[in-house]
């Protein structure tokens, strides 16, 4: 690969799944790409791939910062402080006709090498690259103007991508009307209307959804990650004086928020400020009413509900049980607007009548799409009680859960007992944490409030558990209980017409995770494994650590107080991702036997696995020192040293794994000359 195809395919790859957008328009002029990609702190980003590829066991890949640096001759010379900011814009939106597409790399000094090797315009800070560089076209001079006017913008992360969202709808009107007639004119050869759904229906259905998104001035979503977090992101900026801006604007009620002593503690838990979840549900009720309610679904129902809440809240659930049936706790506490009727009158007569209504219509909904057994309501009323003199109403749920030809008859329930005090709706799984939950609403003040309209925190573990114990063992084949995998945390926030989203998790949390599924997996075929290897292995094709053998006849049981016992054990775990666990049955390996050489490999390989380069040189160097001759020692170290980034001492090492035979060297030798 010659570099300018490399090149392109570096950057191209970032924005592949949007060049291949097919939409067709008369040219017109914008103010700026359509498409604006931005790359902030490459070098960040560039090791944190040497990482995951060092993690991915099951990729024979080169060390990607090798790969990226000798591409763009080194990175040393590109501006940290800026980003790389790539654009694309669909000048001419003809089948087959290719956007315009450009990249600006910001420098703190020039690299002729660059400049020369890929035709770049060179400016006072920054070079202008066409897209692809071998095809020769000419960067104009208001993308160049563009590209540059977003560098000094600072980047929201560390990988972004924003799309100019109605620009590029009106773009495609022409193209978009054509699909809608196509997609008519199929709809109109079915005999029978599925839902009693018409062609019009679903016609002016997707009409109301481009004519909604159209609204949107702007839509990004990218990724950003910390030494502790990786952090996904999006925002949509609504047009100003549009519906969405006024949906998408925070009013002075969500500054303030009583629930600042109220924090639930469950699988699940949430909160949020004040809202107006009337207008957002009247909105919608406007542009797609009429598709749900031919459905079964009324939002105008619901829409009316809303009228009696502040849409501040905050509360939490947790599961328990497992299939067929799953049982949930459920807790929270809702701020009521003022109304005539309050408190057990307000539940009696306008609050639980509506949930037996709206349960009835989701059962009716469920009856028609579903065969069998037919759901008679999801809501049923159970026994009152009086808790601290407040009349208390309970209510249980009941859920099925379609899983075709899995578990048809697998169902949520959940029951929950509800009262009023003053302007607060209390929801509590019994009596006994109601009467909690009163005593602190007592306490409840309104105080000022700066922080996201709404957040939410949800304990993985848990959640990924109550998902795998609604599908039988039976059926799933999988008897694994997921260990605590840490939490994502979840925010939502609206300001002056921008909606925004953020989910964090911990980087060491998606290890766990990554590690838990392959557990999962491994629960799944354990029986069916006829054993396993002695040592990790590396690929046939390139200097990578490959999944760990699990073939060859069954060896015979080991005792615990032999080397061979702890070395298989942790082999079984670093096959699987757990390599920290691996690591600590390794040592054990060689406490007992200090001279075993294959112990101290192993250990190694998974130190790098984990990204930990420097451990795994030492451990590795003492392994060489105790077997010199060994190929695969030294090929393990040139391996370690390219994800490390040096690539001069790594060919040292491969160059000596290949005079001492081992095939892999030679062969990344004769792939890499």
């Amino acid at each position: 690969m010659n570099r300018h195809s490399a090149l392109s395919a570096f950057l191209i790859i970032l924005f592949i799944f949007a060049s291949c957008i097919s939409v067709n328009a008369a040219e017109n002029a914008t103010t700026r790409p359509d498409i604006i990609i931005k790359i902030s702190r490459l070098n960040q980003a560039i090791n944190a791939i040497d990482k995951m590829a060092a993690a991915d066991m099951d990729q024979p890949t080169s060390a990607p910062s090798f790969f990226f640096r000798s591409l763009l001759f080194g990175t040393d010379w590109i501006d940290p402080d800026r980003p790389i900011v790539i654009g694309i814009d669909f000048k001419n939106m003809a089948p087959g006709a290719k956007p315009k597409m450009a990249a600006l790399i910001p420098y703190t000094r020039q690299n002729e090498d660059f400049h020369i090797s890929y035709n770049a315009v060179s400016k006072i800070d920054h070079y202008i690259v066409s897209l692809p560089p071998d095809e020769g076209n000419v960067v104009s001079d208001q993308m160049a103007y563009d590209l540059a006017r977003a560098s000094l913008k600072k980047p929201d992360g560390m990988l972004s991508m924003e799309l100019a969202a109605s620009q590029l709808l009106n773009k495609a009107d022409s193209q978009i009307q054509k699909m809608l007639l196509e997609l008519d004119s199929k709809l109109d050869d079915q005999t029978t209307p599925a839902n009693n759904l018409t062609p019009e229906d679903i016609n002016k259905l997707l009409k109301n959804l481009i004519n909604t998104a159209k609204q949107l001035e702007m839509f990004s979503v990218g990724i950003d990650i910390t030494d502790a977090d990786l952090i996904i992101f999006s925002d949509a900026l609504a047009l100003q004086g549009t519906d969405l801006s006024k949906l998408f604007t925070r009013s002075a009620a969500s500054k303030t928020s009583h629930m600042g002593k109220y924090t639930p503690k469950h699988h699940i838990n949430f909160k949020s400020a004040s809202y107006d979840f009337k207008g957002m549900l009247t909105f919608f009720n406007t542009m797609f009413g009429e598709f749900y309610k031919k459905i079964g679904i009324d939002l105008a129902d619901i829409e009316n509900m809303a009228s009696y809440f502040t849409g501040e809240m905050a509360g939490g659930m947790s599961f328990n049980g497992s299939s067929p049936n799953m049982d949930m706790d459920i807790e929270m506490i809702a701020v009521l607007n003022k109304t005539e009727k309050t408190g057990a009158e307000f539940l009696e007569t306008v609050y639980l009548p509506w949930m037996l209504d709206y349960g009835q219509n989701i059962a009716s909904f469920y009856n028609q799409h579903t065969p069998g057994e037919k759901v008679k309501n999801i809501f049923s009323t159970t026994s009152e009680s009086k808790v601290l003199d407040h009349k208390v109403f309970g209510v249980e749920c009941e859920i099925p859960v379609m899983m075709p030809d899995i578990a048809p008859k697998n169902t949520i329930k959940f029951h929950f007992r509800t009262t009023a005090v003053g302007n607060l709706l209390l929801t509590a799984s019994s009596d006994e944490r109601l009467e909690q939950l009163i005593q602190i609403a007592g306490t409840l003040e309104k105080q000022p409030y700066d922080g996201p309209l709404m957040k939410m925190d949800i304990d993985l573990g848990a959640y990924l558990d109550a998902i795998r114990k609604m599908i039988p063992e039976t059926a799933s084949g999988m008897d694994f209980n997921f260990p605590d995998l840490g939490s994502l945390a979840y925010t939502l926030d609206m300001e002056k017409g921008k909606l925004s989203n953020k989910y964090i998790i911990k980087i060491d949390d998606i290890r766990s995770m990554v590690s838990a599924f392959k557990q999962a997996a491994a629960s799944m075929v354990a029986e069916n494994e006829s054993g396993y290897g002695e040592e990790q292995s590396f690929s046939q094709s390139a200097p990578t650590i490959l999944q760990h053998s699990l073939k060859g006849p069954k060896p015979k049981p080991k005792k615990e107080d032999t080397a061979e016992f702890w070395l298989d054990k942790g082999l079984l775990y670093a096959t699987y991702g757990n390599d920290r666990e691996a690591i600590k049955f390794y040592k054990k390996a060689l406490h007992i036997d200090p001279n075993n050489s294959r112990s101290l490999f192993n250990i190694g390989l998974s130190y790098s696995s984990l990204g930990n380069y420097d451990m795994a040189i030492s451990t590795l160097n003492r392994a060489l020192s105790l077997a010199p001759d060994n190929g695969d020692y030294h090929y393990g170290l040139g391996w370690i040293y390219l994800l490390k980034g040096e690539p001069a001492k790594a060919m040292e090492y491969i160059r000596t794994a290949a005079d001492l035979g081992n095939p892999d060297a030679r062969k990344y030798l004769i792939k890499n000359q």
